[in-house]
């Protein structure tokens, strides 16, 4: 064999190099490509997931939102207590219609994203109907392994807290046929954007009932239609202070100018204030030192200091 190469020309040797480099270059070049087209696979794959997660994320903070307005005007009829069932087409009507949904924002095709209502056991206060979105992959088994991959990298994209609560819930349900291996479910009040460390208003799913854990700062504005005001401690107002119904202290009050109450004042420590002005009755435990004062019933325990009083 050795012989018979040694006899073939050089010109001949040099286009069998030739041939066997552009084979290497082209093996080389195949396998690149091959790495190549699996990592943009799978990039694309990762970017489904992400588009995946953030319409599901955007879907929660509008059923929350919607939700609230509509569970505040009773038109929302929960299901029973620990149970769930999916939005009614009237309910996703109005939840497409609403302010907070984005509606240009969808999932890809195959993938399926349902809003459900909820009543959830073990509320603080009175039950509340929550929200739930569930996710759930194309069914394709040839690409299982690539599936499992996506719901996973949703799960981390949305953190998703309490999931093991919002699949059981969702699984009170048969008509969803909920697998939680290959599904997910998150309840939509974790993606309402509700800062708790904000004073609430009212009650939101998800939160405990509202209360005055904060000094409230008014910057100067006024605070009106007060029905019954009252305050553990002193309270020590620079202008008029006026109550529709009653003013109830248990320290100290202290007020500028004047002090008008349309139902009562009643003041546990001592009282301070200008003219005063009450429908009721003013009843101070201990010192009242007004200035003027018109009332229908007066009750001072300790002392009584009034400028001009009838």
């Amino acid at each position: 064999m050795a012989e018979r190469i040694s006899h073939i020309p050089r010109r001949s040797r040099r286009g069998l190099a030739t041939l066997s480099l552009a084979l290497a270059v082209s093996a080389v070049s195949g396998t690149l490509l091959l790495f190549w087209q699996i990592s943009e696979a799978r990039a694309m794959r990762d970017g489904e997931a992400r588009l995946v997660a953030t319409a599901a994320e955007a879907l929660a903070y509008a059923l929350h939102h919607w939700l609230h307005e509509e569970g505040d005007a009773s038109g929302i009829v929960p299901p029973a207590s620990g149970k769930a069932r999916p939005l009614t087409d009237e309910e996703a009507d109005g939840l497409a219609n609403h302010p907070a949904s984005a509606r240009e924002l969808t999932a890809p095709r195959g993938w399926e994203i349902t809003e459900m209502i909820t009543l959830p056991e073990g509320q603080e206060g009175d039950p509340l109907p929550h929200g739930i979105v569930v996710i759930k992959a194309p069914k394709d088994a040839a690409l299982q392994n690539i599936r499992d991959r996506q719901i996973d990298l949703i799960r981390i994209a949305l953190a998703a807290g309490r999931p093991d609560e919002a699949a059981n819930l969702v699984k009170t349900t048969p008509e969803i046929s909920f697998d939680p291996d290959h599904n997910i479910a998150i309840f939509a009040w974790l993606y309402g954007r509700i800062d708790p460390r904000f004073v609430l208003r009212s009650r939101r799913a998800g939160h405990p009932p509202p209360h005055m854990l904060f000094d409230l700062k008014m910057g100067g504005k006024n605070v009106t239609g007060v029905g019954a005001l009252e305050a553990a401690g002193s309270a020590a107002l620079s202008g008029e202070t006026r109550a529709d119904g009653s003013l109830t202290v248990a320290g100290t009050v202290n007020t500028g100018p004047g002090t008008e109450a349309g139902a009562g004042l009643s003041v546990t420590g001592l009282a301070r204030a200008g003219d005063v002005d009450v429908t009721g009755a003013l009843t101070v435990r201990t010192t009242a030192e007004l200035e003027r004062l018109t009332a229908k019933d007066l009750e001072v325990e300790d002392s009584f200091r009034c400028g001009a009083c009838p």
